[in-house]
């Protein structure tokens, strides 16, 4: 299977998270995952998942922490995983939205950002969706949303706009690894 460059699935549900991600995405040349969520246990659920899927937490510049400190809460967290939830307790979507994106987008350590998307009113997603379309003219990026049906508009934009939604930060991840697994194949590594 490797050296016919395939992509091994292991089971029926990873095989069409593997397809649907190859039909969104462009194969992914670096390993650096950021990762926006909306619960800390998310975040820790997805950072383990990328290790087994082989993308490695990126470990972002100075230059986007003091970007990130902007919308903090009144005390220093985590970059990454982002906690947009304890952001947004702070700030406003638009506001934290405004400031991580094009952080991460930016940032040359970052090679694909997975987020976890919340149930945000209808202006609130158009303004999410817009900053996600934006950043993934430069970078791949997959969302999770774990409810879909308080989000499932969201889920139809970001998939209309070209952004892959999965039901899971695990399973959005192991996706997106598969893009750089294929990427190390097609490049002889």
């Amino acid at each position: 299977m490797k050296q016919g460059g395939a992509i091994r699935a292991h089971d029926l549900e990873e095989f069409f998270d593997i397809t649907k991600v190859f039909n969104y995405l462009p194969p992914l040349k670096g390993n650096r995952l950021a990762i926006s969520v909306f619960s800390g246990g998310e975040g820790v659920l997805a950072v383990d998942a990328s290790q087994s899927a082989g993308l490695v937490p990126a470990m972002l510049s100075p230059a986007t922490h003091q970007s990130l400190r902007k919308v903090f809460p009144p005390w220093e967290i985590t970059l990454n995983p982002f906690d947009f939830g304890v952001s947004m307790q702070f700030h406003s979507v638009a506001r934290s939205a405004d400031i991580l994106y094009p952080a991460l987008r930016d940032d040359p350590g970052v090679d694909c950002l997975a987020v976890q998307a919340w149930a945000f009113s209808p202006h609130e997603a158009e303004h999410v969706v817009r900053l996600l379309t934006d950043f993934s003219r430069s970078k791949p990026v997959a969302v999770w949303i774990a409810d879909p049906l308080s989000s499932e508009a969201l889920g139809e934009k970001l998939e209309a706009a070209g952004i892959p939604i999965f039901p899971s930060g695990e399973r959005t991840v192991r996706a997106l690894g598969a893009l750089h697994r294929y990427y190390l194949i097609q490049n002889g590594h």
